[in-house]
């Protein structure tokens, strides 16, 4: 049975995905504080928000949010960082995205009518979690899909105004986004998944091939034979029997018999060489 052979069967069981999130988690840990890391960014807009409202509990609000976003994002880079199990992982990094959809919601919630951009970077957001946070497909729907629904619920409440997108249109172009996200990053992972079992099966097959070479033994070099009586004469400067030199040097064995030639010479008066 070859390596392509047994991988075939091991790739729909648990076994293989396993081996499959051990090999990658080291890269979706970095991933995932590249991620974090710069969603800190968005700091940033507490100017804005200090520009839009002043010294007022709207302006407290947010900054207590996003305070408490940044926590929690440096506790949940904290524990990514201890290279946890891939179970850990995916809920800390779920988590940390129902957070991000959390604070884009709230934050949109304190705009103004006519501030579009607001709008749209939920879009982007979701955009993102399809194509640059390393979870699985399953948690990445569950973080966009919550962010858009939230987006479309927010646009529902307030009425369209120069600058903002209308419902219809937000709608259209969320359900775009997570279409072509969804599909986007399928083929993305399954793409991943058969370049690891083809290096799987290659590292099987190798093994396979190392193992077979250390089962070969062979003779290398001259062999001092006597002329004569053919021994052989082996590193300690004995002489050995042919045979016995190369059974205990190899795995072949030896039946004995005679040749026709032999044969002839040493008994060409009782016939034929039965041999």
């Amino acid at each position: 049975m070859t390596g392509t052979q047994r991988i075939a069967p091991m790739s729909a069981t648990g076994d293989f995905e396993d081996q499959y999130r051990r090999q990658r988690l080291p890269h979706d840990v970095r991933v995932a504080g590249i991620v974090i890391g710069a969603a800190q960014l968005s700091h940033v807009l507490l100017l804005n928000d200090w520009a839009l409202f002043g010294p007022t509990p709207t302006f407290w609000s947010l900054l207590a949010v996003r305070a408490g976003f940044g926590l929690l994002s440096g506790m949940a880079w904290m524990h990514l960082s201890r290279n946890p199990a891939a179970g850990k992982f995916d809920l800390t990094l779920l988590v940390w995205c129902l957070a991000l959809g959390a604070l884009t919601s709230f934050v949109a919630t304190t705009r103004p009518p006519g501030v579009g951009i607001t709008t749209m970077l939920g879009v982007l957001i979701v955009t993102i979690f399809y194509t640059f946070v390393p979870l699985p497909l399953r948690w990445q729907m569950v973080a966009a899909i919550a962010l858009s629904t939230a987006s479309i619920l927010y646009a529902t409440r307030v009425a369209p105004a120069a600058g903002e997108i209308p419902l219809r249109t937000l709608v259209i172009i969320l359900v775009i986004v997570n279409v072509v996200g969804i599909g986007a990053s399928r083929d993305v992972q399954a793409w991943r998944r058969l370049s690891f079992g083809g290096l799987l099966a290659e590292r099987n097959l190798r093994a396979d091939l190392e193992k077979a070479l250390s089962e070969v033994r062979t003779l290398r070099g001259l062999l001092p034979i006597c002329s004569h009586c053919k021994k052989i004469r082996n590193e300690s400067g004995d002489w050995e029997k042919v045979e016995a030199y190369i059974r205990q040097r190899s795995d072949a064995s030896f039946s004995h018999g005679i040749c026709p030639e032999c044969m002839q010479n040493h008994y060409g008066d009782l016939g034929p060489a039965p041999f």
